[in-house]
């Protein structure tokens, strides 16, 4: 699944709305955004929806909520980062398994600089 569609879902936008907005076909934009597969003409794709974002207020507030850019968009979320988690769409973020993570990522920060580096009690 691309970022792009969990974008959606939480702007409350339709995947019919995008593919409409872009000039695409509601197949090819639920392919593109559920299976991550592009389209043979990526580069007009990408344009497209580069177009549609900037026309779309929620998604540029969207993005600039949580620092994020436009290509990020284009980001996969199946798959499992090399370390950490976080919020706002990072790849592989299970909110269940985040407290555990980050009390292993600031036992090493805090190793390293010898105090608590996220303020998350190791108790």
């Amino acid at each position: 699944m691309l970022r792009l569609k969990r974008c959606l879902d939480e702007c409350g936008i339709q995947q019919q709305a995008l593919a409409t907005g872009m000039g695409w076909s509601k197949a090819q934009v639920s392919v593109t955004l559920n299976a991550g597969r592009m389209p043979v003409n990526e580069a007009k794709f990408r344009a497209d929806t580069y177009r549609f974002v900037s026309d779309t207020a929620i998604i540029q507030d969207w993005l600039k909520l949580r620092g994020l850019t436009m290509e990020q968009l284009f980001d996969s979320l199946d798959a499992k980062p090399a370390w950490g988690c976080g919020e706002w769409g990072v790849a592989g973020h299970d909110p269940r398994e985040c407290r555990e993570c980050c009390r292993r990522f600031e036992g090493e920060i805090a190793r390293k600089r010898g105090r608590s580096a996220l303020g998350i009690s190791e108790k």
